[in-house]
């Protein structure tokens, strides 16, 4: 891929991509997403912090976490309260009850 193609998938000019690969500009958390996902691989794979190539979580995974962070704090309290159930289940083999 050419400066100019992924500057364009960036939403930015190729002087730019060349100063992000000269390490001349930081890349900011919203760009460095944008690689990860046109990249398929996670952001320490990215930044050259692991070898491991695969993002940590799915990308099922990863909407599912940013539907939760864009609901509302009554909606997530609903969540939390499901998924409790279901993680004490898997830690303790069996459902907990609240008071133990």
């Amino acid at each position: 891929m050419t400066q100019s193609q992924l500057g364009k998938r960036l939403n930015v000019q190729n002087t730019t991509v060349s100063m992000y690969e000269r390490e001349e500009r930081q890349l900011d958390p919203p760009t460095i997403n944008k690689l990860c996902t046109l990249f398929e691989c996670s952001s320490d794979y990215l930044l050259g912090r692991t070898e491991h190539r695969e993002p940590i979580i799915s990308k099922k995974d990863s909407a599912i976490l940013k539907a939760y962070y864009a609901a509302n704090e009554r909606d997530r309290m609903l969540i939390d309260t499901i998924l409790d159930a279901y993680m004490d289940k898997s830690e303790n083999g069996n459902r907990k009850t609240r008071g133990d």
